[in-house]
């Protein structure tokens, strides 16, 4: 594409011949169909009695109250501060039973429970400033003399 106004050509541009010869060229208007019907003007257009009838004005009042109306209609209220109230009571109480009733020293799947829970208690401790100290282990060296 060029900025350039559109320019005739110099020469007169004849239509292209068709693509078949043998047929014949196209109508400028197709011929009406054998099925259809004339038009005809409309006769009942200025008759009143096919006139548009005005519409009434609806009036709420006569119905009653309206059912969808959302100005008094009260929200459900939400779940998910009790579902998450739910699920740490849950975790809670099974925090408490592993502390409680697995023994400290236990193996296997309640034993690493335990250790988990001691982890979590202890941190807890600590935050709060209720951890027992430490104390430090010496591990003693000694070279076999010769």
């Amino acid at each position: 594409m060029s900025n350039q106004p559109y320019q005739e050509p110099e020469y007169p541009i004849e239509p292209a011949e068709p693509r078949r010869p043998s047929y014949p060229p196209e109508p400028e208007q197709a011929p009406p169909s054998p099925y259809s019907r004339p038009a005809r003007p409309v006769e009942y257009a200025d008759d009143p009695a096919y006139a548009p009838q005005p519409q009434p004005i609806y009036n709420q009042d006569a119905y009653g109250r309206n059912l969808y109306d959302d100005e008094d209609e009260e929200f459900a209220p939400r779940r998910w501060p009790w579902v998450l109230l739910a699920i740490v009571l849950a975790l809670g109480v099974a925090f408490a039973a592993i502390q409680m009733f697995v023994p400290a020293n236990s193996t296997g799947i309640m034993g690493s429970a335990r250790r988990a829970t001691n982890v979590a208690v202890d941190g807890v401790k600590g935050l709060l400033g209720m951890r027992e100290p430490v104390l430090p282990q010496l591990i003693k060296f000694e070279t076999p003399s010769q």
